[in-house]
This record gives C-alpha cells, structure tokens and sequence, in this order.
C-alpha cells in the first residue's frame, strides 16, 4: 500500500532455491522488487559497475534454472535468442521472443563485458538471458544504442553482458549455478518453451515521496 510501480523488467533463475540475476538498473532505487508469480523478492547484492543485481525469491520447492554454456567460445555470428517483459503493460505479459545473432564480440566503445547483438529489444527486456540455440546463456540483456548516441537512428544495436562477468558475480557470492557445453542446436519454439520456465517479469515498485 502506498507504492506505485516504477519499472519492470526482467530475471531469470540460476539456483533451484531461489537465486536470479537481473540488471542493477531494473532494480536500483526500488522499496520493494517483485518477480512473477513469487511476490516480493530480496535483494541480495549487486554490482553496479557491471549492472549486475541477484535477488533471492521465495519457494516452496525446487524451481527451474538456466544452465551456463561451458563450450564451445562465442563466435560473431552466431544465432541468438532473446525472451523477456518488454513494454510491459502494452505487449504481451506472457514475454515476447526475439531471435538475432553475435554482431560483435565487444560492446559500446570497445567495453570487453559485453557482446553486441541485433536481436530486437525494449525496454522492460533489461535483465532477461541472451540464449544460445543450445538454449543456454551466454549473457544477460542490458542496452540498446539509443539515437543520441549516435549520428544516425541505430536499428538492433543491442548489448548484453557476457556470462563469464556474471558467473564471476555468481561465484563471489557463493551462489551454484549449472554450467553445460551447447551441442544441440533447438528451434526457436523449444528454446523459447524452456526460457519461460526460469524466466520471469521484474517488477520495481517505489515511494511516490522519493521522486
């Protein structure tokens, strides 16, 4: 009561007690974050250089997770699938899929963290998994280039953050996560199918007096 939602965005589930990653930003400023179906969510650390925020959910027994891809190293071009919340409110509350490929192997100004992909996004899509078609995750969706950036409106310029920096997030708080090489090469509808499961919307609700 008294709250009014801010933003939303989007997570994704990396334990079976409970752990999500989404971006910092979804989440900064926020009184009470909220995921999906769980309700409220804590907030369990972040790391604001690398956008990073890992929230804690409420469960009653195990839940579905991602799996990080071991191998093979990303390669520019390589196909790519996208689930999140875009524009919630306005498209679909059930997520949207998007798919694309590597475009570049570094991100804004050269920043090493991060891939470029041409995926389509919005806003609300911050936080949600980058998808390899193993299905695994190789990042976590965080920008786009926005036309002030730049002399010319961008199309698809997107960028994500690799999922080594986000492993190394993982691991400095002792949280478990599964990591498996990408063999398999899955259609778009499995990909997306097994996405929901772990895969959810982020909701940031604040105190109207903090504006």
């Amino acid at each position: 009561p008294g709250l009014e939602l801010w933003a939303t965005g989007t997570g994704f589930v990396v334990s079976s007690t409970g752990d999500m990653v989404t971006n910092h930003h979804v989440i900064e400023g926020c009184r009470e974050v909220r995921v999906g179906d769980f309700g409220e969510a804590e907030v369990i650390a972040f790391d604001e250089d690398n956008d990073l925020a890992l929230l804690d959910l409420t469960v009653n027994q195990p839940i579905e997770v991602v799996s990080f891809r071991s191998q093979p190293k990303v390669a520019r071009g390589e196909a790519i699938v996208v689930i999140g919340f875009p524009l919630h409110g306005t498209l679909s509350s059930f997520g949207n899929v998007t798919d694309g490929m590597i475009s570049a192997l570094s991100g804004f100004n050269d920043d090493f963290r991060e891939y470029q992909f041409s995926a389509p996004i919005q806003p609300g899509n911050s936080g949600g998994p980058l998808l390899d078609r193993s299905g695994n995750v190789i990042g976590v969706v965080s920008s786009e280039l926005v036309a002030d950036a730049a002399e010319d409106v961008p199309q698809n310029v997107n960028f994500a953050i690799k999922a080594a920096i986000v492993e190394a997030f993982l691991g400095a708080y002792g949280v478990d996560f599964t990591v498996t090489p990408s063999e398999d090469s899955l259609e778009v509808e499995q990909i997306a199918a097994d996405a929901e499961r772990h895969t959810f919307l982020v909701e940031c609700w604040g105190d109207p007096g903090d504006y």
